[in-house]
């Protein structure tokens, strides 16, 4: 009796101070633990923001450079197309895909809808807070928008920011169910020396009154430079080589550098009141270069490309534009290796545009390569030669007097102050007689320089900033979340 007594007695539990302890006890082992669990899911919290937030700015940038600069500061100050007879108000904007719902405003509204898209500028005062620019109003005050406009956007003038800075403001963007604020800011001024030969510097020409009805346009390919460079450089290193050559290997950068020659040359026909422009062009060199099979010359297969046909249009042919990379080393104590010729068999009476332009980027297999009207060096030298059938018999013998139906415009040479970039000549069609070069060839092809060049910023440094939303502060840098750098060719 008395041990099933005891054993009653042992079946007591724990006491109140027991109890105490062990919650103590568990507490200390589990805190630790429970902290370190919330830490974690607020770095996660926060790393998913901040993925987020790249994924804007991502496509953001992406946006910028597949729009035009002008359109982009367009879609900034006009976001929306304005009411138009029964078709209701449109979104302009388009620089990147919205979530759907999502409506433009100039504020946001209380449900968060509202998407507020607006160029920027930066207050005089001390805060050098972001504010909107003024627009057009019929109140007075100081225009500060870089887009002139009276209809909300349907016409305008760009009017630019003299500063060469933009600001483009995103309030409330919704990216995956969080809210952001974007920044942008567009600065042309890296591109600008005070000696005005920075890449923002250079004049272009205008061709902003091109008919593609009329006017042929053509853009010689310098990536195509690059490939035939690299093949003649294969051939090159195959013949040296071979068992018992002689043959030096000549590599790619130096066949670009005036190894080998590229002859580009423009066919202008009419047939039937149906006009026609077809481009082509071949790279020689040396055959010894190539291997002594191919014989004194090797001579890439033509590359034939029709860019103007006006069967379709019936519309006579107005101008002719050949955009083109020279070759870096023509005229560069090897002769004219960047040779043009222009095929005008029916004398067809027409302004030809030939416009030297700048490889932006260094020796071969550069992933892009980049344009702009620029001169090349001074030192370079091309050939250009133009064959039309003369309507006078023995033009040759007196060049100041007769006009070659084409008239020849370029940049090249500066309106030919300086000579020795332009070789011209003008053939007869039919082969007979001398051909005229130099200072007479150019009267009687009426050169002169290209018109409307003037000075265009084209390359931007694009900075994109990322921050947290805020209603009524946007922008602060107690917000900011991250940043990404790029930059825009226009």
């Amino acid at each position: 009796m008395k041990r099933t007594a005891q054993r009653k007695l042992n079946d007591r539990g724990f006491t109140l101070i027991e109890l105490l302890i062990s919650v103590t006890m568990l507490a200390v082992l589990v805190v630790p633990f429970l902290d370190a669990f919330l830490i974690g899911t607020k770095t996660n919290g926060k790393a998913k923001s901040l993925l987020k937030a790249k994924t804007a700015a991502e496509n953001i940038m992406e946006g910028i450079r597949g729009t035009d600069f002008e359109d982009l500061l367009l879609q900034f100050n006009y976001p929306t197309i304005p009411k138009n007879g029964l078709q209701g108000e449109t979104d302009r904007f388009d620089l990147m895909a919205l979530p759907e719902g999502t409506r433009l405003g100039d504020v946001t509204d209380a449900a968060d809808r509202h998407m507020v898209v607006r160029e920027l500028q930066r207050s005089a005062d001390d805060s050098g807070a972001y504010i909107p620019v003024m627009k057009y109003t019929t109140e007075e005050g100081k225009i500060s928008s870089s887009i002139l406009s009276k209809d909300e956007g349907v016409t305008y003038q760009f009017r630019g920011q003299p500063c060469g800075r933009y600001y483009m403001g995103i309030e409330n963007l919704d990216m995956e169910g969080s809210r952001f604020d974007a920044l942008i800011t567009m600065d042309a001024n890296a591109y600008k020396t005070e000696g005005k030969s920075g890449y923002n510097d250079i004049e272009v020409a205008n061709i902003a009154r091109l008919d593609i009805l009329r006017d042929a346009f053509f853009v010689q390919d310098a990536e195509y430079d690059l490939l035939q460079a690299e093949a003649f450089a294969k051939k090159s290193a195959e013949a040296a080589g071979a068992e018992g050559s002689t043959t030096s290997e000549v590599s790619a950068e130096e066949f670009l550098n005036g190894a080998f020659t590229r002859t580009i040359t423009i066919d202008i026909t009419k047939s039937r009141k149906i006009y026609k422009a077809v481009a082509s062009y071949t790279y020689s060199c040396k055959g010894e270069t190539v291997g002594n099979a191919f014989g004194t010359t090797y001579t890439s297969k033509p590359d034939r490309r029709v860019f103007f046909d006006s069967s379709e249009s019936n519309t006579e042919l107005r101008s002719v534009y050949l955009c083109y990379v020279p070759l870096p080393g023509s005229g560069m104590g090897r002769g004219c290796t960047d040779r043009i010729f222009i095929q005008n068999p029916h004398s067809i009476p027409l302004d030809f545009y030939l416009i030297a332009q700048r490889q932006i980027g260094t020796g071969v297999g550069d992933e892009a390569l980049e344009t702009a009207g620029a001169l090349p060096d001074s030192g370079y030298r091309a050939k250009v030669s133009l064959t039309e059938k003369p309507s006078e018999a023995g033009w040759q013998n007196h060049p100041a007097s007769y006009r070659t139906k084409l008239k020849f415009r370029s940049n090249l040479g500066n309106t030919m102050e300086n000579r020795n970039q332009l070789h011209l000549v003008c053939r007869d069609q039919s082969s007979s007689g001398a051909d005229v070069k130099g200072s007479h060839a150019k009267k009687m092809m009426s050169f002169r320089g290209l018109d409307g060049c003037e000075a265009k910023n084209r390359l931007y440094d694009v900075n994109v900033t990322i921050y947290r939303h805020q209603k009524d502060d946007a922008f602060r840098d107690e917000d900011k979340l991250l940043s990404m750098d790029g930059s825009k060719n226009d």
